[in-house]
């Protein structure tokens, strides 16, 4: 037999070449008609490496049977093996014209338009293939082929003509899943995923998807099950491997999480999302230069997906090499996939670098890319606040956009006002725009602000309790009210309007229970804010918050095992809760500290005799630079006398700004008066 390209190939070395690639023999040996045997020579060039001698023939073979749909079929699924993507839709736009009813021809010929990026053309052939000339099976696996190119509402559509013609069809269903997961009913979705689940025991992506849902309502162990058996089937799938690793971590299991991730990126070195997992894993565990080295196998694999180059921006932040994840940052910047994520996160830098002018610049960029991005906003207006900075009006309509609610504007007025100290006007400038009664709960924490800033401690109390009963299940209002009453030596009232408070989001009620342990530890319930603290740990540990003050009442009393502990959560690399304390009077009690028990062996300073105040206030005057004597002091006396909490007249006696945070009475002991008046001979104690 004469090839095009001018080779001889008899029969028997045909069969010899095809060998080892059953899939290609396999359609050949399917194939009959004229054009069979020149389709299986061409593949055995194909399988014998003649790549451009295969695919010229196979052209020439489909252009000579045009309307030969079997020929054309056979020839495009050989070309897709060949990477001639193009010239298998070439021959599928034939077979479809000559066939449109064809099952398998609808099939093809969809996929090849939307690899090919023609979403267009996809539409208008699903318009144009009458229903009626369509196998009921046809719409399911449309359905499914539209949904992994992210045609969404048009695979729903698909979804819900196979649907409508059998109830039971799998695809149809899975697509049914992903719909009402989009909607954000998630209940419906698990409901009929574990259906689904129960009708397909043996069907690993119904176990998947019903394990994928099972994670997201939290579900733990429903997921684990699902995964488990899903994997059992399919052990070549990494999605049940991802989704019981994501299973552990919902349920803290973070050794068992990370063992399986490292089964799943040596099972699976080629996925990304695996690595990336894992990456995020070692962040949390402290081993940051670990997570680093993930994070590029993860970019190595995806290296234009955004996310990931803010994850090693966070590897590089967390092992202190701020200026590489600045610049990195910054060639950033110009990715179409950008998020407002990455100019909050160059801002931060910035400031690292105490370059507020820069940081500033950073956050309007931001606000020019995403107009009106709360979360940068709010950044910028406190930046600015604590510069004594207002945003004029250019500057309002540059980061809020053209259109902006009377209302939001007054919120941000009135922000910047509580920033500045300037009470009195911030009040007035919510009374004017806001009915007495309150309509928001933004604005009643502003008003409540307002005046707990004027002391009117007592007003300030009661308007926002009154709010409190108002949104009870507002987790900031809730906040407030714990900020307030704290500050006014109401404590023990707080504790009994909020103790029994709880939320059904695991992250504000997180953040609840921290407010409650600083609650406690300023009525001296040490032990009972640990609990609270130790009750909610795991979780604050992924976020940036940290109980401040519990850490304080334990160096006051001593408790070096737990301070140690505490200041161990405070340094998890995982989060940026260091940012909060470093340069500040809390850091240099920790480093205090942390000198003192190993001066001592371990063990901390002799704790305060009950009677000896002015005593040791005396020794404290000795050493004034010491922030540890004086926070030691400090909380016994107001353990001893607890009284009214006055920022202004404790600027007014002369504290330092970062001891007013320990103040809580204007009646001063002789010996602590003393004291204060010694801090104004020391050079440089002021912050």
């Amino acid at each position: 037999m004469q090839c095009l390209a001018g080779d001889t190939l008899h029969p028997e070395q045909v069969g010899s070449l095809t060998k080892g690639n059953t899939s290609m023999a396999t359609n050949a040996s399917a194939a009959s008609g004229p054009w069979a045997d020149r389709l299986q020579v061409a593949l055995a060039h194909l399988v014998a490496g003649k790549e451009q001698v295969a695919c010229d023939m196979l052209e020439a073979l489909a252009s000579a049977h045009p309307e030969t749909v079997k020929c054309q079929i056979e020839v495009a699924t050989a070309l897709r093996k060949a990477g001639r993507r193009a010239a298998a839709l070439k021959c599928m736009r034939r077979a479809y014209a000559s066939y449109p009813a064809g099952s398998r021809v609808q099939r093809e010929y969809l996929k090849d338009l939307l690899e090919l990026g023609h979403q267009a053309d996809a539409l208008a052939m699903l318009e144009d293939t009458p229903d009626d000339q369509t196998d009921d099976a046809v719409f399911g696996q449309r359905a499914a082929i539209l949904n992994r190119h992210q045609m969404h509402d048009a695979a729903w559509t698909q979804a819900q003509k196979a649907l409508a013609r059998n109830p039971a069809d799998l695809p149809a269903r899975l697509i049914e899943i992903n719909y009402l997961t989009r909607q954000g009913d998630a209940a419906q979705a698990f409901a009929k995923a574990r259906q689904l689940a129960e009708e397909f025991p043996d069907t690993p992506m119904a176990l998947i998807k019903a394990a994928a849902l099972a994670n997201t309502m939290g579900q733990t162990d429903t997921a684990l099950a699902l995964a488990q058996r899903a994997q059992a089937l399919a052990p070549d799938n990494p999605q049940p491997l991802r989704i019981r690793a994501t299973a552990l971590l919902a349920a803290d299991h973070l050794s068992e999480a990370l063992e399986v991730l490292k089964d799943a990126t040596g099972r699976f070195p080629d996925h990304p999302t695996l690595w990336a997992q894992k990456a995020r894993l070692c962040l949390r565990l402290g081993d940051t230069s670990q997570a680093l080295i993930d994070t590029k196998k993860a970019r190595a694999l995806t290296p234009d997906a955004f996310q990931l180059k803010l994850l090693e921006a966070q590897c590089l932040v967390s092992l202190n090499r701020h200026d590489d994840a600045r610049a990195f940052l910054e060639r950033c910047v110009a990715d179409p996939d950008a998020t407002h994520d990455l100019y909050a996160r160059l801002s931060d830098l910035a400031d690292k670098a105490q370059d507020a002018d820069v940081a500033a610049d950073f956050l309007r960029k931001g606000l020019a890319r995403f107009p009106g991005n709360p979360g940068l906003l709010e950044m910028l207006v406190r930046k600015l606040a604590l510069k004594g900075v207002a945003l004029d009006d250019a500057d309002l309509a540059c980061v809020m956009g053209p259109v902006m609610e009377r209302e939001k504007l007054v919120l941000l007025e009135a922000g910047l006002l509580l920033h500045r100290y300037e009470f009195d006007r911030a009040l007035q400038v919510l009374r004017q725009n806001f009915p007495p009664q309150g309509r928001d709960p933004s604005e009643a924490i502003l008003v409540a602000r307002a005046l707990a800033g004027l002391n009117r401690n007592d007003l300030a109390c009661r308007y926002i309790r009154r709010c409190f009963h108002v949104w009870p299940d507002n987790r900031a209002i809730a906040a407030q009210l714990e900020l307030i009453f704290r500050n006014s030596a109401r404590s023990a009232e707080a504790i009994a309007l909020l103790a029994d408070v709880s939320f059904t989001n695991p992250a504000e009620q997180a953040l609840h229970d921290l407010n409650m342990s600083n609650l406690y530890c300023h009525v001296g319930l040490t032990e009972t804010a640990l609990a609270r603290y130790m009750a909610t740990r795991d979780h604050l540990l992924r976020t940036r918050f940290r109980s401040h003050a519990l850490i304080r009442t334990l160096i006051a009393d001593g408790d070096v095992e737990n301070t140690c502990l505490l200041i161990g959560d405070l340094r998890r690399t995982n989060t940026s809760a260091m940012r909060h304390s470093q340069n500040t009077l809390q850091d240099q009690l920790i480093t205090e500290f942390e000198i003192e028990i190993q001066a001592n062996g371990g063990k901390a300073m002799r704790p305060i005799p009950p009677d000896d105040t002015n005593e040791f206030a005396a020794l404290v005057r000795e050493s004034p630079r010491s922030h540890l004597s004086t926070m030691r002091l400090i909380a016994h006396w107001q353990r001893q006398s607890p009284g009214l909490y006055d920022t202004q007249a404790a600027r007014g006696a002369g504290i330092p700004s970062r001891i007013i945070q320990y103040w809580n009475t204007p009646d001063v002991p002789e010996g602590i008066q003393a004291m204060i008046a010694s801090w104004a001979n020391v050079s440089g104690f002021q912050h």
